[in-house]
């Protein structure tokens, strides 16, 4: 049997290993919005999809079995998806903010047009990101 430090660890690689997998069939589904920047081609067929899935299906089952025979149980809660998305918003301020001109020019001169551009964007993502916290927060709840 493993420890209490090992069966954490083991079972924290298992969780990965099937979140990876999940995510790479999530990618294969084309009906999925994939947003503005993509990462790969959609180049699967029907029949190539199903049968990965079958393969995902395959290797939970073999998780499934392997946890069960070493009595390894997962004990980590689910995150609140609403906690998820709020802390996304958090980095997405971050990340925005570091799109202003002062940042920018730190990677070289910056003329004014497009400093000016840059700092109209910014401020528009960062009000609508400010939007989305106060929806969620419980205040105004239109999208507009």
């Amino acid at each position: 049997m493993f420890n209490e430090s090992q069966a954490s660890y083991v079972v924290g690689q298992l969780r990965h290993l099937e979140e990876m997998f999940r995510q790479a069939l999530d990618g294969l589904d084309e009906s999925r919005d994939n947003g503005l920047f993509v990462r790969a081609g959609y180049d699967v067929t029907p029949a190539q999809r199903q049968v990965l899935q079958g393969y995902l299906g395959q290797l939970r089952f073999l998780i499934q079995r392997f946890m069960q025979a070493q009595s390894l149980c997962d004990s980590s809660e689910p995150v609140s998806a609403l906690w998820s998305f709020q802390t996304t918003l958090r980095f997405a301020h971050i990340a925005v903010e570091e799109m202003r001109p002062q940042y920018l020019r730190g990677y070289g001169a910056l003329d004014s047009d497009t400093g000016q551009a840059s700092e109209a964007f910014v401020s528009e993502v960062q009000t609508l990101l400010g939007r989305a916290g106060a929806y969620l927060a419980g205040g105004k709840q239109e999208v507009s």
